[in-house]
């Protein structure tokens, strides 16, 4: 008889170690424990895979939240690990602030009042807008104090534990006003997403639903409790258009259609989802300030593209490495730090000149032209940004090469060598 591969495969431990090697990284690896570091992720990584041999299947049908997990391991670049310089002047205790959790559950509350308040009443209320100019203040404090903290600790924001750095990046995200005006608008399209399956005939009464979108580790998440229905969507969903949102609604609140599945599957797969996500990542991003790579130079890699396509007007943004390799967006730019990312998968002798110009092209159009918000709704890719992109002279090669690279990494990813 043919043994049944199984759909989902959960490996216990190993979402906790990954939290754990992330804090680590942050802080900066002691030179003395480097190669223990190294061991420990080589050895997760061949228990996964052995478990996986044993199950006659791959890591790719790992669980989601495990799968993510190997393939943060899996990409990790072990030969240049964020080693710890002990002279410094940080300290490297985790940094502690307090409150920061409870102050996402109050920003939450607030968040679903204001959206109820809008609801409640079919024309805007002068209150409302008050409302959410209080809730962006106390926002932005809030972000503003946890920095003071990590600069009188002699620390880094980086260094916050998990949960805390997770929130904190939710709350430096949503301190930026377009980004708030865009989660209002993601949060007040889902719940009328809920038209319908409110109503809907259930034993016991109507369900009653609470929607959030916050910084989480799971696309969503979602707590049934007798009529009560707690979801939680990933941040990255908030710039999602309407077919996308209810699909995503429908899909975990009411039925698990394949259609659903789909729509959703393939937003998450996007760069405008990818773009969020980063964007929250980026001010505690594990970041090389050293512009000189092993292969390129990024100064030098930004000054050939400045003088060609800006005339040499722009000046000079904060350049850097991110020092974990990524599958699929290769660059970021994040305007609060003036800050280009680009990744180092990049860095690399078989990465030809033209392909790592097009992703600084790409960044520094984003600093260029910035976001165009229509109807809350935040598009970083606008037909202008396109048809500037188009301008650059390798423009569709580059696109093909940096595609087929990404199938190319997330194939050696998900099968095993």
């Amino acid at each position: 008889m043919k043994r049944r591969i199984p759909s989902s495969i959960r490996f216990s431990g190993l979402v906790g170690a990954v939290n754990r090697a992330r804090e680590q990284l942050a802080a900066g690896i002691p030179a003395d424990q480097a190669e223990e570091f190294r061991r420990h992720v080589r050895e997760t990584l061949e228990q996964v895979e052995q478990v996986c041999r044993a199950e006659r299947s791959t890591p790719c049908r790992l669980s989601q939240s495990s799968y993510q997990a190997y393939s943060f391991f899996k990409t990790l670049d072990l030969d240049h690990l964020p080693l710890r310089d002990p002279n410094d002047g940080q300290t490297t205790e985790p940094l502690q602030v307090r409150h920061l959790i409870r102050n996402c559950e109050w920003t939450q509350a607030e968040l679903a009042r204001i959206i109820h308040a809008e609801a409640s009443t079919t024309t805007p209320r002068d209150g409302d807008e008050r409302q959410i100019r209080a809730l962006l203040e106390q926002v932005q404090a809030t972000a503003t104090r946890v920095e003071e903290l990590a600069r009188d600790s002699h620390s880094h924001v980086a260094r916050l534990p998990l949960r805390s750095r997770q929130a904190y990046e939710w709350l430096k995200f949503l301190s930026i006003p377009e980004n708030l005006e865009m989660h209002l608008c993601g949060l007040r399209t889902a719940y009328q997403a809920l038209e319908g399956i409110e109503r809907a005939p259930r034993p016991g009464g109507p369900r009653q639903f609470r929607l959030e979108f916050y910084n989480a580790e799971a696309d969503w998440r979602v707590h049934r409790q007798g009529p009560h229905l707690h979801a939680v969507f990933n941040e990255g969903f908030v710039g999602a258009e309407a077919a996308v949102l209810r699909a995503l609604v429908h899909f975990t609140c009411r039925a698990r259609r394949k259609s659903y599945r789909q729509i959703v599957r393939a937003y998450t797969a996007s760069d405008d989802f990818a773009e969020i996500v980063q964007a929250m990542a980026a001010p505690t991003a594990e970041l090389d300030t050293n512009v000189q790579g092993r292969y390129y130079n990024l100064r030098e890699v930004f000054a050939r593209v400045n003088q060609a396509y800006f005339d040499g007007h722009l000046n000079v943004p904060r350049l850097t490495w991110n020092r974990s390799g990524t599958l699929r967006l290769m660059g970021h730019f994040q305007r609060a730090s003036d800050t280009v990312m680009i990744s180092m998968t990049l860095d690399s002798a078989e990465v030809p000149v033209w392909a790592i110009d097009h992703v600084m092209h790409h960044e520094l159009l984003h600093r260029v032209l910035g976001a165009q918000v229509v109807d809350g709704r935040l598009y970083w890719h606008t037909p202008a940004f396109r048809a500037a992109e188009r301008a650059f002279q390798d423009n569709a090669r580059a696109d093909a090469f940096l595609e087929e690279l990404s199938k190319r990494l997330q194939s050696r990813t998900r099968h095993e060598r």
